[in-house]
Parts: structure tokens; C-alpha cells; sequence
């Protein structure tokens, strides 16, 4: 995106405040990065974020089982909207009326445009960085992601 400035200026503007400016707590804008890097394979949005998850306060059972595409079950509501609605909307473009109701419930009309803005965010950086092949950077130890 570099190689097309206003896309990176616009791009990595809206990307600034939806990692860290909106309604949703740290916890629920981290699960959904990397619940969107996941349903992408973008290892380097996963390395990056995956710390700062923990950091956050999600369990490493959860991150583990979401990297290794294991079900994601007994979650927290938060947790459990956030997943369901993720992984629904990346998965089938769309979401179910039980769906989208139950994270309306959680997170508010407001919280969840964010939440599916983040999402559609993050899978245009992944996008972007799966198809210029961006590696991580020097020094970053990261194990490519379970098919």
C-alpha cells in the first residue's frame, strides 16, 4: 500500500482508529484481528497482534485453539459475539438474524458497525499483505499458520 500513497494514508488512518478509538473494549478489537487474520492466513497480522491479545487479557487457550482452527466453545458472550459474527460474516459474507441479534445485544448499533468495520478493514490489510507476499520483519520468529 505503500506504492499507492493515498490508499495507505486513508487505509492505515481508518485502521488507527478502529485498533484503538472505538467503543469496543481492547480484548474484543484484538480477538476480532485476529480472528480476521486467522479466516485470512495472514501470518504477519497474526504475529503482530497475537502479544498484544494476550497483553490484553485473552486466554491463550482461546488464541491457541483459534490459530490451530480449533472450535471455539464456552467462550464469555463478548467473546462468544464476536467469534460467531466473525467468523460467520468471513466464512459466508453474511450473517444470520440470530447472529447479527446477539451481537447487536452485546456490543450496541454502534459497536457493531465497528466491529464489522474492523473486520472488513483487516481483510483488506491481509489482502494486501497476502498478495505482496510481506513478510514478517527481521528478527520475528513466526511459524506459518495451520491450514
Amino acid at each position: 500500500m505503500l506504492n499507492a500513497p493515498d490508499v495507505a494514508l486513508r487505509g492505515f488512518e481508518l485502521a488507527r482508529f478502529l485498533r484503538s478509538d472505538t467503543s469496543l473494549s481492547p480484548r474484543m478489537r484484538q480477538l476480532t484481528m485476529l480472528l480476521t487474520a486467522r479466516a485470512r492466513d495472514c501470518l504477519f497480522i497474526w504475529n503482530a497482534h497475537a502479544p498484544v491479545a494476550r497483553a490484553v487479557g485473552l486466554s491463550d487457550a482461546l488464541i491457541d485453539n483459534l490459530k490451530d482452527n480449533v472450535a471455539l466453545t464456552e467462550l464469555p458472550a463478548d467473546e462468544a459475539a464476536v467469534v460467531d459474527y466473525g467468523l460467520e460474516l468471513l466464512s459466508s459474507n453474511r450473517v444470520t438474524q440470530a447472529i447479527f441479534d446477539a451481537a447487536l445485544a452485546q456490543f450496541g448499533t454502534r459497536g457493531l458497525v465497528e466491529l464489522n468495520s474492523l473486520i472488513g478493514c483487516y481483510t483488506m490489510l491481509a489482502l494486501n499483505l497476502n498478495a505482496f507476499d510481506v513478510q514478517l520483519p527481521d528478527g520475528t520468529t513466526g511459524k506459518r499458520l495451520p491450514v
